[in-house]
């Protein structure tokens, strides 16, 4: 009977959170792989896709182009929310400037952007409860939720597998794959953040990745007395043997590490694109870590979240 409440529960919230996204005005900041996937699950939600963004122009759901680039913040006073699903790309200056922009009008920002986040730490803390990030690390894990769940001071150590594409090589390797192969299959299952199936790029590509969510993490768990930034992580590059080790996140109030630094026959690591966080040795979150449909399920809990006053 507890189960059939708590289901019924559930299905009722769901139908709340559909009623209050009907209707809403939202803009969308990038149309990759995630910024498509948002526009599908948001239209399927009934929200009114005000503008879609893209560095060409100002376009429409129809993919019409209605105004230049140069004239995407008219459009942020109309609209209720704004999505960023912007590609990462160095410093995160791009989405920087989308996000401080729209916040300066009061608007919630949901940001599955990492590198603006982790270059300038003190946007989250300037912003909190409107500036919504969930989405910037494990995918549709929502590990970042779980670790606000702790009361600051309580959380002495984090173990996360952080990269799903990382992690999916070293275990499609590790039961036999080659690692070429094991490669093209990460990239055409679009779990590769490039299109590219040079590994070293890839490699390239994931560790930063991988850097960037750990200062994400650091930063939100309260474990430090200081922001942390990219130069405070240790990065541990891996071996010829991409099997014998694992690319994890491990903090502590030592520091913070991060890289192919743990063994890859360890029990606690996931299979496949699944990411898993630990937090003092307990699992508080596993699930898929890469692809643009996980994100897109956390960047809408997000909102739901901002909607429903939940912290």
């Amino acid at each position: 009977m507890e189960k059939l409440l708590n289901i019924a529960e559930a299905k009722s919230h769901s139908l709340t959170i559909s009623e209050n996204i009907r209707g809403k005005r939202v803009l969308i900041f990038g149309l990759g792989k995630i910024g498509q996937a948002l526009a599908k699950r948001l239209s399927e939600e009934g929200a009114v896709i005000a503008a879609i963004i893209r560095s060409r122009g100002v376009f429409n759901e129809a993919g019409q182009k209605i105004a230049e680039h140069s004239r995407w913040k008219n459009f942020i006073p109309e609209a209720d929310v704004a999505f960023i699903a912007v590609p990462t790309v160095g410093e995160g200056d791009e989405a920087l400037e989308y996000t401080e922009a729209i916040l300066e009008y009061n608007k919630p920002v949901i940001t599955a952007e990492k590198a603006s986040l982790a270059s300038n730490p003190e946007l989250i803390k300037k912003n909190e409860g409107l500036l919504r990030y969930t989405a910037t690390v494990g995918g549709g894990t929502r590990m970042l939720k779980k670790i606000s769940e702790y009361p600051k001071g309580e959380i002495l150590e984090i173990k996360a597998v952080v990269n799903g594409t990382l992690n999916y090589i070293s275990d499609r390797i590790q039961h036999g794959v080659s690692q070429k192969e094991a490669i093209l299959e990460a990239v055409e299952k679009g779990y590769a953040e490039t299109d590219t199936d040079d590994f070293k790029v890839i490699l390239e590509d994931e560790s930063r990745d991988v850097i960037r969510k750990a200062v994400i993490i650091a930063n939100h768990s309260g474990m430090f007395t200081r922001a942390i930034t990219e130069s405070d992580v240790k990065f541990i590059k891996p071996t010829d043997n991409l099997a014998a080790m694992r690319c994890i996140v491990r903090i502590t109030s030592e520091g913070v590490q991060a890289g192919f630094i743990e063994r890859g026959m360890s029990d606690w690591l996931p299979s496949g694109v699944n990411n898993v966080l630990y937090v003092n040795g307990a699992e508080k979150a596993r699930g898929p870590g890469a692809g643009a449909n996980a994100t897109v399920s956390t960047m809408i809990s997000d909102y739901q979240d901002f909607l429903g006053g939940i912290q």
